[in-house]
């Protein structure tokens, strides 16, 4: 078995030392995908606009990696490719040594003096265990370093991890013990070779301490924009009353708990309307469509490219963020909350600290509790609905902007041990 040294340890460390600029190496699995890889790839351009060194390597498809190697010249891929089941188990539960000495060459020839990973979840062992010998940070995206199956759900019910007995899980993934078991083994590796993790929401911070993960907080970057709305374009949100759900359509992001209620409160709000974007499923699609037939303000758009979305929140008086399972980070809330929308989401993982106030969460398995919070936002004056669209923008504004982001990496050391007094 292959000996596992200590990890550096990062007393003292800042990425400025002497006024020199460093050569950093991102990792994560994906180029394009969803939230994360949005993420790193603005990262890259941060560091970047900082004269520092940028590196980034991933595992994806070739095609994505063609997409984008002219837009990030420092980027190096190796392709995973776990379509072969044989191939699949290997990198899930095992080290692949060829893919090893793979990403230890890229390491050495790169000599980075900080790298900082984000999703490795493809070959996790291999990818982990090659880091050996490297200042490393890592960003946690979501619940899968404390949960087996991801997402922290039990029956439609928050779960505070592998630590509970997840037999319980056996009726819904009949391999979540071998996860669990893969988990642990995993989590004491990542002890030894990350030195620092990090978490964009409290809430997964609290949970990855509890597992003795050693974990601060930094809320991810949002990149800043121009907002023009002068008062009635505001008027016009205001008075079209456009709801939206925007995300993929399926059972963990609970649109469907919901979707009742929605439609019944359109049903009685002749000034409503409810617009649906997002990806969906053959199975979810059809019972989405199911749902909605012959309701003429309810719409579903499909998916839609990010661009559009942007534009399409333009218009929008509030979005709706249900959530069953334990959400981190979500940009849905803070673009939506960036592009002046109201927002309300579920009580679960990082939405309420997002959104801030609690009278914009609801228990998303109480229906009452939901139908009530609609007919309150509904009921919001133009004074009130104004105000708290300034107060969501100026809390995205302190809380993710890029000058911050940047500071909170560079003092990571300082802001670590003022955490622990």
């Amino acid at each position: 078995m292959m000996k596992l040294k200590k990890a550096y340890n990062l007393t003292k460390f800042y990425w400025l030392k002497g006024g020199e600029y460093m050569n950093i190496l991102l990792i994560n699995d994906l180029i394009e995908c969803g939230g994360a890889e949005v993420h790193v790839r603005y990262e890259y351009k941060i560091l970047q606009q900082h004269r520092h060194n940028v590196y980034m390597l991933t595992f994806d498809e070739i095609d994505k990696y063609n997409n984008f190697k002219k837009e990030y010249i420092n980027l190096i891929n190796i392709h995973i490719n776990n379509k072969n089941i044989i191939i699949k188990v290997v990198n899930k539960f095992f080290i692949n040594f060829v893919l090893y000495l793979k990403i230890r060459k890229i390491i050495k020839q790169i000599n980075p003096d900080l790298i900082h990973c984000h999703n490795m979840n493809l070959a996790p062992f291999t990818q982990i265990l090659a880091l050996r010998g490297y200042k490393v940070i890592q960003t946690l995206h979501d619940y899968s370093v404390v949960c087996p199956k991801g997402n922290c759900i039990y029956k439609k019910n928050a779960c505070s991890g592998y630590k509970k007995s997840c037999f319980k899980c056996l009726y819904e993934d009949k391999g979540v013990i071998l996860k669990k078991i893969r988990l642990i083994i995993l989590n004491k590796i990542r002890k030894i070779r990350v030195n620092k993790f990090i978490s964009p929401s409290k809430k997964l911070c609290e949970y990855a301490k509890t597992y003795n993960l050693d974990c601060i907080t930094i809320n991810n970057p949002v990149e800043d924009i121009e907002l023009n709305y002068d008062e009635n374009l505001l008027k016009e949100k205001f008075n079209k009353k456009i709801y939206l759900y925007f995300g993929q359509i399926n059972e963990n992001k609970g649109i469907f708990e919901v979707l009742d209620e929605i439609i019944d409160f359109v049903n009685k709000n002749e000034d409503v309307m409810f617009y649906i974007v997002g990806n969906a499923e053959n199975y979810y699609k059809n019972l989405l469509l199911k749902k909605i037939q012959n309701i003429e303000r309810v719409k579903y758009f499909g998916k839609l490219a990010h661009k559009d979305v942007i534009e399409l929140l333009k218009q929008i008086y509030c979005v709706i963020v249900p959530s069953l399972w334990m959400e981190n980070y979500p940009t849905t809330v803070i673009e939506a909350m960036q592009n002046m929308c109201l927002v309300i989401g579920s009580d679960r993982g990082g939405i309420p600290e997002i959104i801030g106030s609690q009278e914009f969460i609801f228990n998303v398995m109480n229906k009452f509790e939901f139908s009530n919070l609609l007919n309150k936002i509904n009921d919001l004056d133009f004074k009130n609905f104004k105000l708290q669209l300034t107060l969501n923008r100026d809390r995205i504004n302190k809380n993710n902007n890029t000058n911050k982001y940047y500071d909170d990496i560079i003092n990571l050391d300082s802001a670590s041990n003022a955490e622990r007094h």
